[in-house]
């Protein structure tokens, strides 16, 4: 089923396309490119959609807080094979996905549960030029690891030389 409980659609999971989910929470062209590359379906999705970034939640006190959490549960990642430059944040703790989320103001929020494991939340931030502008801001908080991870993404992407 591709509603909720409200009633409302779901939209495909990835961020740039608007098609309405036909099946595991992707639109048909993109359940087919996820299904042949050999990626674990989730049973439950629901997507967020957000405004684009929304740089007056980034004050120090919040930039601080997101470099905290994204050095900790954050993901920096850049697919060659669809040109995604992405970071994510994936937990169980939805309170933690929302402000996250609420924080960077773009993106998008989903969420699957394969069971018997818990639900999982995720916040992902996919445009290349988001993708910058939000590293650049919270580098200060990240340790020297991610901070390698984030200059290997952006140098893929080709952001950076």
């Amino acid at each position: 089923s591709t509603s909720n409980h409200k009633g409302a659609f779901l939209i495909c999971s990835v961020e740039a396309c608007n098609k309405q989910a036909k099946s595991r929470g992707y639109c048909g062209g993109h359940y087919a490119w996820t299904k042949n590359h050999n990626w674990q379906q989730p049973t439950h999705l629901l997507q967020v959609k957000s405004n684009p970034l929304n740089p007056a939640n980034w004050t120090k006190e919040n930039l601080a807080w997101l470099g905290g959490i994204l050095e900790g549960e954050g993901c920096w990642g850049y697919t060659k094979s669809s040109y995604d430059t992405h970071i994510v944040l994936g937990m169980t703790d939805l309170d933690v996905v929302e402000r996250a989320h609420k924080i960077v103001g773009g993106g998008c929020r989903y969420c699957y549960t394969r069971s018997p494991y818990q639900t999982m939340h995720f916040f992902k931030l996919t445009s290349k030029a988001a993708v910058y502008a939000l590293t650049v801001a919270i580098w200060p908080w990240l340790g020297t690891r991610r901070r390698d991870n984030a200059i290997k993404t952006l140098k893929l992407a080709g952001v950076l030389s």
